[in-house]
């Protein structure tokens, strides 16, 4: 430029910007929200989103979906059972600061980093066995959140043993308090289903690279043992069978329902499907699960499958495909089961609801029933 100089006066804003020589404002020091915060300010006050910023939103969404499954008068007592790391049950204490929470675990080192991590007037952790240390009736909630399948693979597989643990949670139970079962159920045991998969050359030999087919083959060698050279409990595996494919470039797999079912929900984390060989996700039918808790003098006042759209639409569309053995076209195995039972005394009645459309137009949302005049099906709007 020879000696012309720069006049820095006469430069314009965004000159002075692309070049350096504009000073930060004091927003641009403020540290962006996460995205847990900004998804909770939708939904609660400042309050509980100062106390739930460090929670992932997952965490927050399984609290809430467990919570909304049980009514709960002021003063309630609620206790987690196999609570773990006390994440879950540290958001509920938080989502229900008028009733107590407890997190009970056997593993007395989670017990102690729950308690180092996670303090409210509300809640509290305890070391404890569910088959010695529940008490009689001293709890209004009791949930079990993927619990009760840890239960039945550390002890062999042993269905008596979840018989107990829900006898034991039953008679800890006030009068017509709840128990909550958030679980895995097991299809027919009889039934088989066929799997497809899209044809994928392996990228390579080792697990990490295997297509989904081939993942589908080592685990059906290697599910129920306790390493992969040790078939400590009377046999490991599972039935497999591989059938012509229905259309070019696909592979076609006869398997047991129940196993479709565990290879589908494990699958994407192989890692965990390693560690995990060991577990059985799912043991009861839902029939079972209704009998047990009937014998026990339960009222089952919901069941239901629950499935998660995110977990489905990253882990089944587009990449599986389910049939009957008869070829008909079947969903995606629910991602879990809930359960409501409630402890009521012999004979007692049960309260029945009806809801009805409001007639009164007080606000900008409002329901209303209408007819189909062609089929007769009547739809609330």
């Amino acid at each position: 430029m020879g000696n012309a100089r720069l006049n820095m006066k006469s430069l314009k804003d965004g000159h002075r910007k692309a070049i350096g020589l504009e000073k930060p404002s004091i927003e641009s020091y403020v540290v962006p929200k996460k995205p847990t915060e900004r998804i909770l300010e939708r939904y609660f006050t400042p309050e509980i989103v100062d106390l739930l910023k460090d929670v992932h939103v997952h965490v927050v969404k399984k609290a809430w979906f467990i919570m909304a499954h049980s009514l709960l008068d002021a003063g309630a007592v609620v206790l987690d059972a196999g609570c773990h790391d006390g994440e879950t049950t540290y958001t509920m204490a938080v989502l229900h600061p008028d009733c107590k929470f407890i997190g009970l675990d056997i593993d007395a080192a989670l017990i102690k980093k729950a308690n180092q991590k996670f303090s409210l007037p509300n809640l509290s952790f305890q070391v404890g066995n569910i088959y010695t240390d529940l008490g009689e009736e001293n709890y209004d909630l009791i949930i079990n959140s993927f619990f009760l399948h840890e239960v039945y693979s550390a002890s062999f597989y042993n269905e008596k043993l979840i018989q107990l643990a829900l006898e034991k949670q039953y008679k800890a139970l006030r009068s017509n308090g709840t128990l909550l079962v958030r679980d895995y159920v097991n299809p027919n045991p009889a039934e088989y289903v066929l799997i497809e998969f899209t044809d994928k050359i392996a990228s390579g030999d080792t697990f990490e690279t295997l297509s989904e087919a081939e993942l589908l083959i080592w685990f059906s060698d290697h599910a129920r043992s306790k390493s992969l050279n040790d078939d400590v409990f009377g046999g490991s595996g599972f039935f497999l069978e591989e059938l012509p494919p229905n259309y070019p470039g696909t592979r076609l797999f006869r398997i047991p329902a129940k196993w479709a079912n565990e290879f589908i929900l494990r699958k994407n984390n192989r890692e965990k499907l390693r560690e995990e060989l060991t577990k059985e996700y799912a043991f009861f039918t839902e029939t079972e699960f209704r009998k047990h808790l009937r014998d026990l003098g339960a009222r089952v006042a919901y069941s239901a499958p629950h499935w998660d759209e995110g977990f489905i639409k990253a882990r089944y569309t587009g990449a599986i495909r389910l049939y009957k053995e008869d070829g008909t076209k079947i969903g995606p195995p629910a991602t879990s089961h809930m359960i409501v039972a409630q402890k009521v005394e012999n004979n007692a009645s049960q309260v029945l609801m009806e809801r009805r459309a409001s007639r009164a137009k007080t606000g900008s949302v409002f329901l209303r029933t209408v007819k189909d005049e062609r089929t007769g099906a009547i739809t609330d709007i």
